[in-house]
């Protein structure tokens, strides 16, 4: 049975579920002359669930089942990470590799750290 379930920022979602309310009340081997209290749980062995004493009989309880995921945009994100992730190790690679390709990514690090700095002078 699921009470409560919440997600802050936007990367979770939550699907499903059913709240339930009531006191949780041990009511094992209450059967007899003297009714339990209104809101008594206990558990039925024959339908393997929860029952709730509505003052006159013993009703179901019915709960769901919650899926908490993330939502489309967060695995969008997580996806092209890896691909980034994969094509950084690729590189890596390739550069380990090649003399000329490690010499023109040095030389592209350089340059692209100039104009860094330049976009950061006052004009």
């Amino acid at each position: 049975m699921i009470k409560t379930i919440s997600a802050s920022g936007g990367s979770v979602q939550i699907l499903g579920g059913v709240a339930s309310a009531g006191p949780y009340i041990n009511t094992s081997g209450v059967v007899g002359a003297t009714p339990p209290m209104i809101g008594a749980v206990r558990f039925d062995s024959s339908s393997q669930g929860l029952q709730v004493w509505d003052g006159y009989n013993w009703l179901n309880i019915y709960y769901g089942h919650a899926t908490v995921c993330l939502n489309p945009e967060a695995e969008s994100a997580i996806k092209w990470a890896r691909q980034k992730q994969q094509e950084e190790q690729d590189l890596e690679q390739l550069i380990e590799r090649s003399p000329a390709l490690r010499d023109a990514y040095e030389k592209f690090q350089i340059v692209k750290q100039l104009a860094t700095n330049e976009k950061k002078l006052p004009a």
